[in-house]
């Protein structure tokens, strides 16, 4: 009995605490999005000019965002058919000779994409350039997440004008954006179409995209519209197909009418100039305008806006 508590009292002795564990990812994960978020938020009361996000004075390059997947690995369905790997500034060239670049994010999705998702961002491009912020694309809240969570993969295009606008060169644009779109639509094999534009490429959709080139979204698919999104420019010539089979969903908030931008654009003016012209020819139109949101509050909103149209018109 003595000998075996003199060996207790050494083992005792010789003991080393154990450090607490440190923050798992998932935690540190959190943390950094966070912070991430309250960056942009933080700024977004300050001026802004026409249709885009401010740049950064030393804007990050483009890179593939990390995704968070929609469920455990072991519960997503494997891929059965073959999708081209995710792409960051890829070039394309329309049949018009027009060039310019696209991300195209597949590897959310799981397996074949059931459709695609098009994000038209507003000037300057913000969101486009800079995809693993939450502003539009990155982010378990952003556009690449809350589509490839519902099998759709993401395609964000870069405007072929060199002033980074959609809107100022609205034709041209639009039948670069329709071309790209049934471009990679035919290559992932997707049939629906879904777009997702902000302020300035809201004016493009609806102005020019939908009006001109209505033919290549009959398939199915949707607009989720942000920020403006006005009346067609000249004569329209939509394909009656669409009034029954491509709902268009505008959201812009009651704040949105010029007073926090530099140059004091009235989106909410255009927004529901363009819900009603569309609602009053007969097409699936809806309109929702959150109290106290302008033209910068809309940052961080697109993916979940989108993920509630898609569900609603599954």
């Amino acid at each position: 009995m003595l000998r075996a508590a003199v060996i207790a009292a050494a083992l005792a002795a010789l003991t080393v605490p154990v450090a607490a564990p440190a923050a798992d990812a998932h935690d540190r994960d959190r943390g950094r999005r966070w912070a991430e978020q309250s960056c942009w938020a933080g700024q977004r009361h300050g001026h802004h000019r026409r249709h885009h996000r401010p740049t950064p004075s030393t804007p990050s390059t483009p890179s593939t965002p990390t995704v968070e997947p929609s469920a455990p690995p072991e519960t997503l369905p494997p891929a059965t058919a073959p999708l081209p790997s995710d792409r960051v500034n890829a070039p394309f060239t329309d049949p018009a000779g027009t060039t310019s670049t696209y991300h195209l994010y597949t590897s959310s999705t799981r397996g074949p994409a059931r459709g695609i998702v098009v994000y038209l961002d507003g000037d300057g491009m913000y969101g486009h350039r800079n995809p693993t912020t939450t502003w539009a694309l990155g982010g378990d809240r952003g556009i690449i997440a809350q589509a490839g969570q519902r099998g759709y993969a993401t395609l964000s295009v870069m405007t072929p004008s060199r002033d980074r606008t959609f809107w100022t060169a609205g034709a041209r644009n639009a039948a670069y954006v329709a071309a790209l779109a049934e471009t990679i639509r035919n290559e992932t094999g997707a049939q629906k179409t879904w777009i997702v534009a902000y302020s300035g490429g809201s004016q493009l959709v609806t102005k020019h995209l939908i009006p001109a080139h209505s033919g290549t979204f009959t398939t199915g698919g949707g607009a989720v519209i942000l920020g403006g999104g006005g009346r067609p420019s000249g004569t329209p010539n939509i394909n009656p197909a669409l009034k029954a089979g491509f709902p268009m969903h505008w959201y812009t908030g009651t704040d949105d009418d010029g007073r926090n931008t530099s140059d004091g654009y009235d989106a909410i003016r255009d927004a529901r100039a363009g819900h009603a012209w569309y609602l009053d020819h007969g097409y699936a139109a809806t309109l929702e305008t959150p109290a106290g949101v302008d033209h910068n509050d809309l940052g961080g909103r697109f993916g979940t806006v989108l993920a509630e149209q898609i569900d609603r018109h599954s």
